[in-house]
């Protein structure tokens, strides 16, 4: 070996000394970021133990918590299981009870068997019962057979009588019609002639129209609307009608009152005033009958019809009617 190969492989040691320097200062530098690294998984690691050390912690204190909660639980199942156990008792002596009511249930129901059994027998000659019922029914069906025949005869006869229910009803009312215009003819007349005259009528209605306010004021009847020979075409006539918020007070006046001017008043012109004027359906309707000259039977005649009764004193009106009179109201 010569200075040359020895140079050489110095030479080569030198530079495999330095790979091995560059190396190690790799090593090195890896080896601190690995500690680094390290560490700080170190430290990670140290914290969570201590967050999991303080989760242990609570879960521990809410075990406990719970294990107080369980205890509790047991002990109020303790006292739940001691109460069954009284009933279970008490189901015991119930249950002897039961049984001997069972016993006495069998023992009726032996009796009620017995029962049946008589009742079977019953329901057997009921049966035949029924059979002699069907027959009967049978002819009974036969007879509501013939009536209904008969019926419609008189469904017949009915739709006829119908037909001359409807001319009659037309007669009626032309008849109703004629009535009214014979009223009014008659109040025409009884104005023209009346009892004294004419003159006399126009009196009497004059004296009976003033005094109708103030006499009846005195009976706490106030009455704002006072009119004469009341009447609408075609209607009939009614000689003073006076009228407040509630009442209507017709009233009939004669020169002289009798008692079939009563009648006629209480069962003719009353019971149509309504028809006539009917928008004076919802008021109460009370009548009233005047007369220059009225006898005392009349008055007490008039007054069991219900009726007010005027008379003339000294030039005025004055109400005939005794204390004990009690007013009717006719619609």
């Amino acid at each position: 070996m010569n200075f040359t190969d020895i140079h050489n492989i110095l030479r080569e040691v030198a530079s495999i000394q330095k790979r091995v320097s560059r190396l190690q200062e790799k090593t090195d530098t890896k080896l601190q970021e690995y500690q680094k690294n390290a560490a700080v998984e170190i430290a990670e690691m140290r914290q969570l133990q201590r967050e999991d050390a303080k989760k242990a912690d609570r879960e521990m204190a809410e075990i406990r918590q719970s294990q107080k909660k369980t205890d509790e639980q047991f002990r109020e199942t303790d006292e739940q299981l001691k109460k069954v156990g009284r009933l279970v008792g008490e189901l015991g002596g119930r249950q002897k009870k039961t049984d001997d009511q069972i016993a006495k249930l069998q023992e009726s129901q032996k009796k009620t068997d017995e029962q049946f059994r008589k009742t079977d027998e019953q329901f057997r000659k009921t049966d035949e019962q029924f059979r002699k019922t069907d027959e009967q029914f049978r002819k009974t069906d036969e007879r509501f057979r013939e009536t209904d025949e008969q019926l419609k005869e008189v469904g017949r006869l009915v739709g006829e009588l119908g037909g001359r229910q409807k001319k009659t009803d037309e007669q009626f009312r032309k008849t109703d019609e004629q009535f009214r215009k014979t009223d009014k003819k008659l109040k025409d007349i009884g104005r023209l002639v009346g009892d004294l005259g004419g003159s006399q009528g126009s009196a009497a209605e004059d004296l009976f129209f003033r005094n109708t306010k103030p006499v009846f004021a005195r009976l706490k009847k106030e009455f704002h609307d006072i009119r004469r020979n009341f009447t609408s075409r075609g209607k009939s006539e009614y000689d003073i009608v006076a009228i407040n918020n509630k009442e209507i007070l017709v009233m009939e006046v004669k020169n002289k009152l009798t008692a079939p001017d009563v009648d006629r008043f209480v069962y003719t012109q009353l019971p149509r005033f309504k028809v006539d004027f009917p928008k004076y359906v919802p008021y109460r309707l009370i009548g009233c009958v005047a007369g220059l000259s009225v006898k005392e039977a009349v008055e007490k005649y008039a007054e069991r019809k219900g009726l007010y009764v005027l008379t003339q004193n000294a030039g005025t009106a004055k109400l005939a009617n005794s204390p004990r009179f009690k007013e009717k109201v006719f619609a």
